[in-house]
């Protein structure tokens, strides 16, 4: 029996330890985006031929906020009045539902270097196909941003200019942020990147909670884990009796 307990024991020791691991690398919730690749009516010259989604940035970059992205398949939209992006008022929505809007689209306002638009805390995101020759890799979680109610940081925190705190952070503007060249320079690695403050980070969360677009994941992957390790001590324990 004392044999018996120690197994136990260490059995459950290790249910504890994969468990808490389990449960750290798990986000505290989830995102869910629909990205949408705008083209002509009749379906030709689509945006963002490649589907790119820079998701490990966005992920790396939201899980400071213990948010994490998951993106949906592709779909399209024909439209050649939105594919031939000219202005804010281009941009559709503000969208109903728990799932956010992206759309793609080959240029905004025939500028490349208008990278992307969103409504502010609400529903629906523009991304320019200019992101992708630019390696612009953090706008479409920056534009994210901007749908979880966060404004320009080096506007709302900054004076005139822009200096080297405020380009550091993910929602500071265009022309001020400090775009990470890697994933390596993404906060909290290397030249500490995209970072999100603990204001921004607070309000993001009351934001996507209160519109209902972030959800808290079934804690399905550690209680099968727990139940699983506690089921093989509970046999071998009967066995041995």
């Amino acid at each position: 029996m004392a044999e018996d307990n120690k197994l136990l024991l260490r059995i459950a020791a290790l249910c504890f330890v994969v468990c808490a691991t389990l449960s750290a690398t798990t986000a505290t919730y989830t995102l869910t985006i629909q990205p949408i690749r705008v083209c002509q009516n009749d379906g030709s010259a689509c945006a963002n031929s490649g589907l790119q989604l820079y998701e490990s940035y966005g992920d790396k970059i939201w899980a400071q906020a213990s948010i994490d992205l998951l993106f949906l398949p592709f779909t399209t939209l024909n439209s050649t009045a939105l594919w031939d992006f000219q202005s804010a008022t281009d941009l559709p929505g503000p969208a109903v539902g728990s799932i956010l809007r992206l759309y793609f689209v080959p240029d905004i306002d025939n500028n490349a270097g208008f990278y992307g638009l969103a409504w502010l805390g609400a529903n629906g995101m523009g991304i320019s196909d200019t992101i992708f020759s630019a390696n612009r890799y953090d706008t479409i979680a920056h534009e994210i941003g901007h749908n979880l109610g966060l404004q320009h940081y080096d506007q709302v925190n900054g004076t005139a200019g822009c200096d080297s705190g405020e380009s550091a952070f993910l929602l500071s503007s265009g022309n001020c942020r400090s775009v990470p060249n890697g994933l390596g320079n993404v906060y909290p690695d290397g030249s500490d990147l995209d970072r999100l403050s603990a204001s921004e980070i607070s309000t993001a969360i009351a934001t996507g909670l209160e519109n209902g677009w972030l959800t808290v994941p079934e804690p399905s992957t550690v209680l099968l884990s727990a139940a699983g390790f506690l089921a093989i001590a509970l046999r071998v324990r009967r066995r041995r009796c």
